[in-house]
C-alpha cells in the first residue's frame, strides 16, 4: 500500500503486450500507471526533507519564432512534455507538470532506471556488499559460468560493453527486447528474461566495444539483488530512499514480487522525488547523510 493514491486514477489502462506500438496517449496513460500495469515492489519514503523553492526562480524564460513570443511553458506543452523540473542549487526554479500529471503522479522511469540501479551498485559497493567494479559477473551469478558472460565485470554491464550480443531495436518483434517486452506481459517473467539473458552469444571480446543492452541492465540489477540479499526496491529503500529523505513512496517494477525487481527499467517515482535523487547524486553524500536544501 502507497503512502498516498497517485493520480489521476485512469479507468482503462492500456494493454502491456502492445507497449512498443503505444500511441501518445496511451504512453501517457500507461508510463504513469506503470505501477498498476505490472506487479510492483514498493519502496517507503522516511521522514521527508522536501525540495524548496528557490529564490530565484525560471519565471522569464522566452523566445521569438517569426514575429510571436513564447514562453517555456509554451514550449513544454507543445512538445507533449508530461514533467520538467530544475533545480537550482538545491532548489525548484522551475516545475512544469504536463497532460493531467500532479505532485503524486508516479511516472515511470523506462531505461533511466539503469541510473538508478548503477548508483546502487555504487552503494552496495560503499557498504561492502559487493567488492569492486571489477567483480565478475560469474562471481555472483555462478550459474552463468561457461555462457558469454564469462569474464565480463560489473563495470563492463553498467558501461554496455560486455560484447554479448543484444538487439535493442523497439520496431523488431523479433528483437531481444521485443521478446523482453513479452516475457513481461506474462506470468513467469523472471524465468522467460533469465533464459533469454543466459542464452546469448558472444559478438566482440568484453570491454572493447559499446552496444546498448537492456539485457545486460536487467543482468546487473540481478546482481545487485544477489550481493545485497534483498529486491532492488528494498535495497533502495534502505540504502538510499529512506536515508536521502524523499517525499513520497515509490514503486518497482518486480517480475517476482518481494524476490526480484526489473534492473532495466520499471523505476517509478514523483517529479520531485526525480530531481531529490539527483541531489543526493552529488560528490560527497553518503548514506545516512541527510541532503541539504543548497545541495
Amino acid at each position: 500500500m502507497l503512502d498516498v493514491c497517485p493520480t489521476p486514477f485512469d479507468p482503462v489502462l492500456p494493454a502491456t503486450k502492445d507497449m512498443l506500438n503505444w500511441d501518445q496517449s496511451a504512453r501517457v496513460i500507461g508510463f504513469r500507471n506503470d505501477y498498476r500495469n505490472y506487479a510492483g515492489d514498493v519502496f517507503r519514503h522516511g521522514s521527508a526533507t522536501p525540495l524548496s523553492p528557490s529564490d530565484k526562480p525560471l519565471t522569464d524564460v522566452s523566445y521569438t519564432v517569426n514575429g510571436q513570443t513564447w514562453n517555456l511553458q509554451d514550449y513544454l506543452k507543445r512538445q507533449n512534455v508530461t514533467g520538467f523540473l530544475v533545480l537550482k542549487e538545491g532548489k525548484i526554479a522551475y516545475k512544469y507538470l504536463g497532460a493531467g500529471n500532479t505532485d503524486t503522479t508516479l511516472w515511470t522511469s523506462r531505461s533511466v532506471g539503469k541510473a538508478v540501479v548503477s548508483t546502487l551498485v555504487g552503494m552496495a559497493i560503499q557498504q561492502g556488499k559487493i567488492h569492486s567494479l571489477n567483480d565478475r559477473v560469474t562471481d555472483y551469478e555462478p550459474d552463468l559460468k561457461g555462457t558469454a558472460w564469462d569474464d565480463v565485470t560489473l563495470k563492463q554491464l553498467i558501461q554496455h560493453t560486455s560484447g554479448v550480443e543484444w538487439n535493442e531495436d523497439y520496431t523488431n518483434p523479433q528483437s531481444h527486447f521485443a521478446r523482453l517486452t513479452q516475457c513481461e506481459a506474462h506470468p513467469g517473467a523472471y524465468a522467460c528474461v533469465r533464459k533469454i539473458v543466459a542464452s546469448l552469444k558472444r559478438t566482440h571480446p568484453a570491454g572493447e566495444q559499446w552496444s546498448y543492452s537492456s539485457g545486460g541492465a536487467w543482468l546487473l540489477g540481478d546482481v545487485v539483488e544477489r550481493a545485497t540479499g534483498m529486491p532492488l526496491a528494498a535495497w533502495l529503500e534502505q540504502a538510499l530512499w529512506q536515508p536521502a529523505g524523499m517525499a513520497h513512496d515509490g514503486v518497482w517494477h518486480a517480475y517476482q514480487q518481494g524476490k526480484h525487481d526489473v534492473g532495466a527499467h520499471g523505476f517509478n517515482a514523483t517529479l520531485e522525488d526525480w530531481g531529490s535523487f539527483r541531489r543526493v547524486c552529488r560528490p560527497g553524500w553518503t548514506p545516512g547523510q541527510r541532503p541539504t536544501t543548497g545541495a
